[in-house]
């Protein structure tokens, strides 16, 4: 199963319940699922100071996002992804901007559950860059390649 795991650290003035509501507000207005709930939570994310875990899914009836992780042009259960690999990035990017000066530094977790962290790629990137380094990194491998990618905002 394909997931997205958001890990939000060092968080500025603002109480979650305040920020849980703007990225809800978001993710709806953007067409993308995302849950508070925490079911990925893999025995290595204890160790990054965590305030918030965040899963983004398809929409808000799934926990996975094979949709929105899939490569241009692929197809699950017979249906063809028709938007672009960068477009869904940018969707994730909007989301992800609405962290900024909330938290400084988002962990993004992007790929297999149930995998270790030393299978991770590790990148770090500016946030105006996310959907260009993304596509940059799927385009280094055959599958959905497994991303640990650290934004610092």
């Amino acid at each position: 199963m394909s997931v997205f795991c958001i890990c939000a650290s060092s968080p500025l003035s603002v109480r979650m319940h305040e920020i849980r509501a703007k990225l809800t507000n978001k993710a709806y207005l953007l067409g993308i699922g995302i849950q508070f709930t925490g079911y990925y939570i893999e025995p290595f994310l204890d160790q990054f100071d965590r305030t918030m875990l965040v899963n983004i899914a398809d929409d808000f009836n799934f926990e996975n996002c094979e949709h929105l992780l899939c490569r241009d042009g692929c197809s699950i259960d017979g249906e063809y992804q028709v938007e672009s690999l960068f477009c869904r990035m940018h969707k994730v990017q909007s989301l992800l901007s609405e962290f900024c000066g909330y938290v400084r530094v988002l962990h993004l977790f992007i790929g297999e559950s149930g995998i270790g962290f030393e299978s991770f790629k590790h990148m770090q990137c500016r946030i105006q860059d996310f959907p260009s380094q993304i596509v940059s990194a799927y385009n280094q491998v055959d599958d959905v390649p497994n991303l640990h990618v650290t934004i610092y905002l």
